[in-house]
C-alpha cells in the first residue's frame, strides 16, 4: 500500500506516520453510494443528505493518504445496531489480497429507542471543536506496554512510536463525531480488517504484524488483531465502540 501523508493519521487506523514512498502519485478510487432502499431514516436526517455530507469528506480524506491505484465500493446507510456499537463495516468484495467492496452502517438509535446524538461536522478538515494531542508509547501506562497486563503491543516500540492522537471537545460536547466513525470504518476495508480472508495467515497468531519499513526497522505488532488500541476515544480518534 502506498501512503501519500498530508497530516496525522487518525492512530485508531494506523498507528504510525507513513513515509512517502518514491513514484509516481496515484490515488484509490472510493466510489460511494448511499442505499436508500434500506436505510433507517432519522429524523435528524431523514434522506441521508447529512451523513452522505460527512462520507464524501471521509472519503476525500482517505483517497489524499492512499495511493494504490484501485477502486473500492462503499455502500453505506443508518441501521439499528442495537448497541453494539456506533459503526459496522462488513467485506462485501475481494481481488488479489485487498478489499474492493464494503457496507458500512451507522448506528441511528440506542437501546431505549433515543436518536444518536452525532455531530455533523460543517468542516471536517478542521478540528478547532477538539483538543487534540499526541501520545507516544512512552507515555503508555506500564499495564500498556509490551509485558504488560493489558498490552497493546508486542515486539519493540520505540519510545518515540506514535500509539494515539486524540482529544475532548473544546467547550460544549457536540455529540458523537460522525466523520471519525466515517474515517474509522472505511479504514477497516483499507486495510485492518478480520473480514479479508487473505489477511487470515497475518491474524492467526492474534496479533498484526506492522511493517518494519514503517516502524524504524522495529518489530512491532498491534494487539489484538481487529483494532488499534484506544481507550481514551473521543474527539479525532475511532470510537470504542466501532466494530
Amino acid at each position: 500500500m502506498l501512503l501519500q501523508v498530508t497530516r496525522a493519521l487518525p492512530a485508531g487506523l494506523f498507528a504510525v506516520v507513513m513515509t512517502i514512498t518514491a513514484g509516481p502519485v496515484s490515488a484509490i478510487n472510493i466510489v460511494l453510494n448511499f442505499d436508500d432502499t434500506n436505510s433507517a431514516t432519522p429524523d435528524f436526517d431523514p434522506d441521508g443528505s447529512l451523513l452522505t455530507a460527512i462520507m464524501q469528506a471521509a472519503e476525500a480524506y482517505w483517497e489524499d493518504v492512499i495511493e494504490d491505484t484501485r477502486i473500492i465500493n462503499v455502500n453505506f446507510l443508518y441501521d439499528d445496531l442495537a448497541d453494539n456499537g456506533l459503526g459496522n463495516h462488513d467485506g462485501t468484495a475481494f481481488s488479489g489480497n485487498v478489499e474492493t467492496g464494503m457496507t458500512l452502517r451507522f448506528d441511528w438509535q440506542d437501546s431505549n429507542e433515543n436518536p444518536r446524538n452525532w455531530y455533523f461536522d460543517p468542516d471536517p478538515t478542521t478540528h478547532a471543536e477538539f483538543n487534540l494531542q499526541t501520545t507516544l508509547y512512552r507515555d503508555l501506562s506500564a499495564a500498556n506496554q509490551v509485558g504488560g497486563a493489558s498490552a497493546w503491543y508486542s515486539g519493540n516500540p520505540q519510545d518515540q512510536f506514535e500509539v494515539a492522537y486524540q482529544g475532548g471537545w473544546v467547550g460544549t460536547n457536540l455529540g458523537v463525531d460522525l466523520f471519525t466513525v466515517a474515517l474509522h470504518e472505511i479504514g477497516h476495508g483499507l486495510g485492518l480488517t478480520g473480514d479479508n480472508p487473505f489477511s487470515v495467515t497475518q491474524t492467526v497468531d492474534s496479533d498484526y504484524d506492522l511493517p518494519t519499513s514503517l516502524t524504524d526497522g522495529q518489530i512491532i505488532a498491534n494487539r489484538p488483531v481487529g483494532h488499534f488500541q484506544q481507550s481514551a476515544a473521543y474527539g479525532y480518534i475511532a470510537p470504542d465502540k466501532c466494530l
